[in-house]
């Protein structure tokens, strides 16, 4: 394999390992955005389905999302619902977000993993090209950010015309148990985030991420077009 044909390969490379970097920190972000909590709750009408006061809702909320980010080491906690305070989740709902936690964990420490992976292979194409860096780059970035591109669209027609058939088969290939099946008119868990909820902040992430990456992408085919009119050089 020539040099030229190597290099191509470590720019796409890269640059795919730096998309999905990008798209685990959009989860990351999404995940973790208090406002859209918030948002979200008055249009859904969240505290009067539980049964809870904004304020009670707002506390909870916060807690999970300590729990999820790691700055607490559980969701033992109690609220006022429906008149009474009570703990607000139950041993199924405990064990099912310890599962989401890990994953959560998981998914941030592949983030950072490969942040390290995309820098090497960047730094790979720079050593290798040095001057023409740009120009592989946004040669590599394309040929990603396309793939992606098409990756996403597919994806969202798919949430789009069956969202319930997508959050359940993602689950089922996630999951090994059947904690995440909760009972709507019981569980406060699945009442703060209803299948409405995720339909939302799914369409919320994948907005951000084909922004980002459908910006970045246009970018490097104006790089890739101007290189090719200027000959290379």
């Amino acid at each position: 394999m020539n040099r030229k044909r190597l290099t191509e390969i470590f720019a796409v490379f890269g640059s795919i390992v730096l998309i999905i970097v990008i798209f685990l920190s959009c989860i990351q972000f999404a995940a973790f955005d208090h406002d859209f909590y918030d948002k979200e709750y008055q249009e859904l009408n969240t505290a009067d389905t539980i049964g809870m006061s904004q304020q009670d809702l707002k506390y909870s909320t916060e807690q999970l999302l300590s729990y999820l980010n790691g700055n607490r080491d559980d969701i033992i906690f109690s609220a006022k619902i429906k008149g009474e305070v009570q703990q607000v989740f139950d041993i199924r709902e405990i064990e099912h977000m310890k599962d989401v936690r890990k994953l959560f964990f998981a998914g941030i420490s592949l983030r950072n993993t490969l942040v390290v992976v995309a820098f090497v292979l960047l730094a790979l194409v720079w050593l290798m090209v040095r001057k023409k860096t740009v120009k592989y780059l946004a040669w590599g970035y394309l040929v990603g950010g396309l793939l992606f591109i098409v990756l996403l669209t597919i994806v969202g027609f798919a949430v789009s015309r069956d969202f319930n058939g997508f959050w359940n088969s993602m689950h089922m290939l996630i999951f090994d148990n059947k904690l995440w099946l909760l009972d709507p008119e019981k569980d406060v868990l699945i009442q703060m985030v209803p299948e409405e909820f995720f339909f939302d902040m799914v369409e919320r992430i994948i907005s951000i991420f084909g922004t980002i990456v459908g910006g970045m992408t246009l970018v490097s085919a104006a790089i890739a077009v101007w290189y090719r009119r200027e000959g290379g050089r």
